[in-house]
């Protein structure tokens, strides 16, 4: 991988900020019941609460989206938000985790345009981190289209959905037969969930699975992201991967899972939820990602070989040795006094 000295979350704030999104900034707390709500919504792992003045039930924020959300009413829409907040969740033992991201939110009606800056955004996120990156596509149009043709119950197409996001085609052929889903839609959902690979290779392909107007809705949207991003981004590090699916009642649409080589989870996940945005504050929609900043320690940096560009001995002169670092510091280059590491070159006064 080709180190990146500007991975941080700087990097990331600047680059957001440079296509006109502006800093959200929550309080650590919010009220339970905003969570309790939409639980489904929120990421594995327990909810860690206590109670406020009055008894009032309050949670360390284990989600920023739900909270952008709350505070954009309908009016002064499109909305550009970006963030960068610890979030606390409980894993399985119970334990506290804290971990932190940085990541955006447009809230409004997200067209090809708005999506089309999105990813951009994502792509340009995951650049910044590693040149080798990859970026998974997915569509739950296309997802909930060929679901709707089977007939599957609530609960049985909950089930599907875990097991394509597992890519267990075998036990997905055997839930649809237990319940006595048949036609097209049961043969092609299986492959769906099967299906990955380079947007080129396989958007041509997918028109099979576009068996009513949701999934070819859905396809319309691929195919017109990958004719505005062609254009401005390396294309050959999008994928498409309909195992890649989301609760139903939240995300209608685009989902996307990006990747570097050194890490063995994704470092960014997003999509669209336009009926969340609804549910909460009334926006007809919004797209956003995150990007787990707290994963990049794992990836380490090499030791520079020095530790300053010009070592100053002072022998004794403070005035001057300190004058002397402001003037190289204006210039641009970094100072040591007196020692202490290494140094390209030294000056003596």
């Amino acid at each position: 991988m080709a180190e990146k000295e500007s991975r941080g979350p700087a990097a990331l704030r600047l680059l957001y900020e440079s296509m006109g999104y502006r800093k959200f900034k929550m309080s650590r707390f919010e009220d339970y019941e905003l969570y309790l709500e939409n639980k489904s919504f929120l990421p594995a792992g327990g909810i860690v609460t206590f109670s406020g003045k009055g008894g009032r039930l309050l949670a360390l924020k284990p989600d920023v989206t739900l909270s952008i959300l709350r505070s954009v009413t309908g009016e002064g829409l499109p909305r550009r938000l970006y963030y960068s907040e610890n979030v606390y969740r409980a894993d399985k033992s119970g334990e506290l985790r804290e971990r932190r991201q940085v990541g955006l939110e447009y809230v409004g009606a997200a067209d090809i345009c708005a999506m089309g800056e999105v990813l951009l955004l994502a792509c340009e996120s995951l650049a910044a981190i590693s040149d080798e990156y990859i970026l998974d596509l997915s569509h739950m149009g296309l997802v909930t289209g060929l679901l709707a043709e089977t007939g599957l119950r609530e609960g049985a197409q909950s089930e599907a959905l875990h097991l394509m996001a597992g890519k267990n085609s075998h036990e997905l052929r055997r839930l649809l037969a237990r319940e006595g889903a048949s036609g097209a839609a049961a043969e092609l959902l299986p492959a769906l969930g099967a299906r990955s690979g380079r947007v080129e290779g396989v958007l041509p392909e997918a028109g099979r699975f576009a068996v009513n107007g949701t999934a070819r809705d859905a396809l319309r949207e691929l195919e017109g992201l990958g004719r505005a991003l062609a254009g401005v981004t390396d294309v050959s590090k999008l994928r498409l991967d309909f195992s890649i699916v989301n609760d139903m009642h939240y995300y209608n649409g685009l989902i996307f899972r990006g990747y570097i080589p050194e890490l063995p989870e994704g470092v960014l996940a997003g999509g669209r939820y336009d009926k969340l945005a609804q549910r909460v504050s009334g926006a007809p929609g919004a797209v956003g990602f995150a990007v787990y900043t707290d994963l990049l320690e794992r990836l380490g940096r090499s030791e520079p070989e020095y530790d300053a560009d010009v070592a100053i001995v002072s022998n004794g002169c403070a005035a001057g040795a300190l004058r002397k670092a402001c003037e190289l510091r204006k210039a641009g280059k970094s100072v040591m006094i007196d020692g202490g590491g290494r140094c390209r070159e030294i000056i003596e006064l």
